[in-house]
């Protein structure tokens, strides 16, 4: 599964445009929680 899947898009060039963005840990536990991830090593953001 890569980024492109979860984010559904059908363009790579469109899911390059969000992996530029800050990312913080609230938003990363927001998706893990989506989508079951419950490792909170995965939540970890290292600056």
């Amino acid at each position: 599964m890569t980024v492109r899947d979860v984010l559904g898009h059908a363009e790579l060039r469109t899911t390059n445009r969000y992996l530029h963005s800050k990312i913080d840990a609230a938003a990363i536990v927001a998706v893990n929680a989506a989508f079951g991830v419950v490792d909170a090593a995965a939540a970890t953001v290292v600056a």
